[in-house]
């Protein structure tokens, strides 16, 4: 084999060429490095700028430059747009491998920081608002509208509220706001749970209550107007309707109740007033009226019995021609005339008393009568003393008290006491038909008043 010999020159040049190649490599891989940093520099200030217009979206959808309140009438759309954004961005950063420590990596940092913590607070009070508002009839929060006038959802319990947690301290008007209507809420359920119970007590079972009262009624009405929630406001206010329409009812019995036993205690009054009169007629009949007593005018006429040619007279009486005039004589202050009898002496007793010849009797004796002949006697007439009443006796009532055993002093003093028995569950006469009269005395005085029940 043929032995080359390289020579000085030789090994030169073939250093020479190996240095050259050998530099043009490391000038190949520094401008590789160089592009991928571009490249990688160009990602992150492309990602920054996605950061950036997604805080702009979600910083678009508060409606204050603090980012307190939602905009009003904000959408799910709105919100799902924002997400998508987010979610690329996202995907990107999973999808490319940071190789290099460059500056543009700090401030993609920050941007996504910044961005992703406001959308997480979107959400956050996107949430909690959309759950506020289900707890009420329609919507009580919306932009920085708060409506505190909205009545509750009837099925909402306290559990519910329970999940709103928010900081007491904190200075975000939304969750401040949103603690004022959890509040209400609260509040509310407390109103229907109380007007619930009051209502319930005016009730036994599935009837009104027998005691009911307009109090009670009115105490119950006055919570029920405070409930907010209109199905449960009208299904109270039904319950209320019956009870009322039950005490109007039961007033309108004793109205007319009342009238009608003021109209029995009228007929009654009368009644009594009218036997009370009877009863005193039938009295006087019985007793005698002395008042008319008197037999003055009574005047009686005696045969001729004259003789001779005498004449007699009584009382102021004449007799002439042989007829004989009977005066109207009075005993107890009358005058008793002296009479002759045919030249017979007088005989003064208040009349004549004639011998052998006629003589006259003027007289009348208890409404006498007058009687010729012999031997007449003239009483003079008068009237007949009455016989001696007897002392007045003490009146009794002409009747007793009814079956409630009472006697009151008036009509009123009745009333009253009905009332509080009639309506007393505990009295025997509750539910009772009650019937008021008065008791008289026998000359129409009113002794008392009582009450027959049935």
């Amino acid at each position: 084999m043929k032995k080359t010999n390289l020579t000085k020159k030789n090994m030169v040049m073939m250093a020479a060429a190996i240095l050259l190649l050998g530099g043009g490599g490391v000038a190949y891989g520094a401008n590789k490095t160089k592009q991928a940093k571009q490249e990688e520099s160009t990602y992150l200030v492309k990602q920054s700028d996605g950061y950036q217009e997604l805080l702009n979206q979600v910083q678009a959808l508060f409606s204050d430059k603090d980012e307190h309140f939602l905009v009003k009438d904000l959408t799910d759309e709105q919100i799902q747009q924002v997400k998508q954004t987010l979610e690329k961005l996202e995907k990107d950063s999973k999808e490319h491998t940071l190789k290099y420590d460059l500056p543009e990596e700090k401030k993609l940092t920050s941007a996504q920081k910044e961005a992703t913590a406001l959308f997480n607070q979107l959400t956050e009070k996107v949430t909690m608002q959309q759950a506020l508002n289900k707890c009420f009839e329609s919507v009580v929060l919306n932009g920085e509208t708060v409506n505190e006038k909205v009545g509750i959802v009837a099925s909402l319990k306290e559990e519910a509220l329970n999940s709103f947690s928010t900081d007491e301290k904190t200075d975000d008007t939304f969750k401040l706001a949103v603690q004022k209507l959890v509040t209400n809420a609260q509040g509310q359920l407390k109103q229907q749970a109380e007007a619930t119970k009051l209502v319930t007590a005016l009730f036994d079972k599935k009837e009104v209550s027998a005691k009911v009262t307009d109090k009670s009624y009115n105490e119950a009405k006055k919570a029920v107007d405070k409930v907010l929630t209109k199905t449960v406001k009208e299904r109270l206010n039904k319950q209320l309707t019956t009870v009322k329409q039950y005490l109007d009812e039961k007033k309108q019995a004793e109205k007319e109740k009342k009238e009608q036993q003021e109209r029995q205690e009228q007929q009654a009054k009368e009644e009594q007033a009218q036997a009370s009169q009877e009863t005193n007629v039938e009295s006087n009949v019985e007793t005698g009226s002395w008042d008319n007593s008197n037999t003055n005018d009574t005047t009686g006429t005696v045969n001729n019995g004259s003789t001779g040619s005498g004449s007699s007279s009584t009382g102021g009486g004449s007799s002439s021609g042989g007829s004989t005039s009977n005066g109207g004589g009075q005993t107890g202050g009358g005058s008793t005339g002296s009479g002759n009898t045919g030249g017979s002496g007088n005989t003064g007793n208040g009349g004549n008393t004639g011998g052998t010849g006629n003589g006259s009797t003027g007289g009348q004796t208890g409404g006498g009568s007058n009687s010729g002949g012999s031997g007449n006697t003239d009483n003079g007439g008068g009237n007949t003393t009455p016989p001696p009443t007897e002392p007045e006796q003490p009146q009794e009532p002409l009747g007793g008290p009814g079956n409630s055993g009472m006697k009151f002093g008036s009509m009123n003093e009745a009333f009253d006491w009905d009332q509080q028995n009639s309506n007393n569950p505990d009295s025997p006469w509750f539910g009772m038909n009650a019937h008021f009269y008065p008791v008289y005395y026998p000359d129409g005085t009113e002794a008392f008043w009582t009450i027959q029940y049935s």
